[in-house]
């Protein structure tokens, strides 16, 4: 690995950029504005806009297989709200789609371990993965660690790769965050590591079909798959790509445990016949101070990023 930070670390407040369009300009609110603003979808991080992005560029379309948005107004000023999002992509057989998306519809998954990913990789060394035991992802396949009355198993289409900054490791300059495709989508796609600057992944002939931008630009940590080539790769294996958006909306009040509400959302995206990327579920639900038993904290704060 030849690059010693990337651009985001999983906190930072990015605006749009084209593979992540939508951001949200959250404002200082007073109580009674707060429990309206939770009360509506405004500012809420939950578009299939954050899924199927064009570059500007190149006009390629490229699929969100993973990433994650957060915007806060400055703790200490006053009241405050936030908003994030998770996006996730798992693959399925076709005929269980259905079942899935049923299932997957009537949870919220704000959970960073909701959904299962290939594996989790710390300061391993990039060109060694998948290939190497110390990087190896042993089944493609994965079950639902949780009970979400789905019994089939499902493909992660991502591994995560993080790396921080030591007094033992001068190697690098700040937190390293990214990530990589799952093995199987590797094998699949015929595609391989390039180099170790853009930590891009690319046929034989040079087509990048994997890619996280933040690597080389400012913006969120987002894993990227090149859309046509990926969708006629699945439809050829009898597979479809399920993806699940969560996140909330919070808002506090001056003091540690001035709880206001939270509107939490989760919604389930699958692709139309067009290809298209359109909303099958929506799950809403609202935590206050008198039925909540998480007060001042957001869930962001107690899950992490990821």
């Amino acid at each position: 690995m030849l690059i010693r930070k990337t651009m985001d670390d999983g906190w930072k407040q990015h605006p749009a950029v084209w593979w992540s369009p939508v951001a949200v300009r959250l404002k200082h609110l007073t109580r009674d504005e707060q429990r309206l603003w939770l009360e509506n979808e405004h500012d809420q991080l939950n578009t299939s806009l954050l899924i199927d992005v064009i570059d500007p560029e190149s006009q390629r379309r490229w699929l969100v297989l993973r990433s994650f948005r957060h915007h806060e107004t400055p703790h200490g000023a006053g009241p405050h709200t936030d908003s994030w999002c998770r996006i996730w992509c798992v693959v399925t057989r076709k005929d269980h789609q259905t079942r899935l998306v049923n299932a997957l519809g009537k949870q919220t998954l704000i959970d960073p371990s909701a959904l299962p990913d290939a594996a989790g990789l710390n300061h391993a060394f990039i060109g060694e993965y998948p290939w190497h035991p110390a990087c190896s992802v042993e089944v493609d396949w994965a079950a639902l660690d949780r009970d979400y009355c789905y019994r089939q198993e499902i493909l992660p289409t991502v591994t995560q790769y993080e790396a921080e900054a030591t007094g033992r490791d001068q190697s690098l300059d700040d937190h390293v965050r990214m990530y990589l495709p799952a093995p199987w989508l590797i094998r699949g796609l015929e595609i391989r590591l390039i180099d170790g600057r853009s930590l891009s992944f690319a046929t034989n002939s040079g087509t990048i079909l994997f890619r996280d931008p933040s690597i080389s630009e400012g913006g969120p940590s987002a894993a990227l798959v090149d859309q046509q080539t990926f969708l006629k790769f699945l439809q050829n294996e009898g597979l479809v790509p399920v993806w699940i958006i969560a996140g909330e909306k919070g808002a506090y009040g001056e003091g540690e445990s001035d709880f206001v509400g939270r509107r939490v959302h989760s919604f389930v995206y699958t692709l139309s016949a067009e290809n298209q990327v359109v909303c099958a579920k929506k799950n809403i639900r609202f935590e206050w101070p008198h039925s909540s038993t998480r007060k001042a904290r957001s869930t962001i704060d107690e899950f992490g990023p990821e």
